[in-house]
């Protein structure tokens, strides 16, 4: 059985500022990771965070589960984590928080999925 996958999306472009991404549909799609990779200069005193969100019903309502919220270390230095969807998620949003202290972080978030199977 072979699957057919996406090409990828830019989902948040490098960015040291709190953004949140434009919806993203995912209604055909049978599974939706998340890349995200976050570079931090300096000790944070608040870390830096991604936050997924992700909706049932094409966008009407979104949720912000706690297991889509990914926080960054305090420490200086390059983190990367990959996060699947629910498979039920018809559209989702990345919402990136901005670290306290230190210098800043900049993150980058990107997905791809599973088209076919």
């Amino acid at each position: 059985m072979a699957i057919t996958k996406g090409t990828g999306t830019s989902v948040i472009a490098s960015t040291a500022s709190t953004t949140t991404s434009s919806a993203i549909t995912a209604t055909s799609d049978y599974a939706t990771e998340v890349y995200i990779d976050l570079i931090q200069v300096g000790t944070a005193t608040t870390a830096a965070k991604v936050q997924l969100q992700v909706s049932p019903d094409g966008g009407t309502t979104y949720y912000s589960p706690a297991t889509l919220l990914w926080t960054a270390p305090l420490a200086a230095g390059t983190y990367d984590t990959v996060i699947q969807l629910p498979a039920s998620t018809t559209k989702y949003k990345a919402v990136f928080t901005q670290q306290s202290g230190g210098t800043s972080s900049t993150v980058v978030v990107q997905s791809n999925d599973v088209t076919a199977v």
